[in-house]
């Protein structure tokens, strides 16, 4: 079966660390302000482009799309920037609202993380690459 899927919250992260350093700036760099400031953004773009549609304009999908994919991109990096492990963080939602709900959809988390919104404190966090 092809996989619909081909990007995990992991390996977003770690290209998302790696490139945000290589070309862009450090993470600490923008304050937590900053990078949901960014979030904000795109989002605000796909809801635009959205509302064209709406409204009966050619908008393509994929115009959505990339603003979406930028929005994510950016969620993920405010994340880091606290410390938390987006992939975690949702199932554990996802599963929260599944009990509430009473749906019989769950996510599976990481058994390998205890802390159910993947928090990890600034001493514990994936560190990036020495010299860069």
């Amino acid at each position: 079966m092809k996989d619909r899927h081909p990007v995990t919250f992991s390996q977003l992260r770690v290209a998302n660390l790696g490139r945000c350093l290589e070309v862009f700036h450090p993470l600490e760099d923008w304050s937590p302000t900053d990078w949901a400031t960014a979030v904000s953004g795109e989002v605000g773009e796909a809801c635009n482009l959205i509302k064209k549609m709406r409204r009966g304009e050619p908008v393509a999908p994929m115009e959505v799309a990339s603003e979406l994919a930028d929005a994510v991109i950016y969620l993920d990096l405010l994340a880091a920037r606290l410390g938390i492990d987006l992939g975690r963080a949702v199932a554990y939602k996802f599963n929260h609202v599944s009990d509430m709900r009473k749906s019989s959809f769950r996510i599976l988390p990481d058994p390998s993380n205890p802390c159910p919104l993947g928090y990890l404190p600034p001493d514990q966090a994936p560190s990036t690459p020495e010299g860069k």
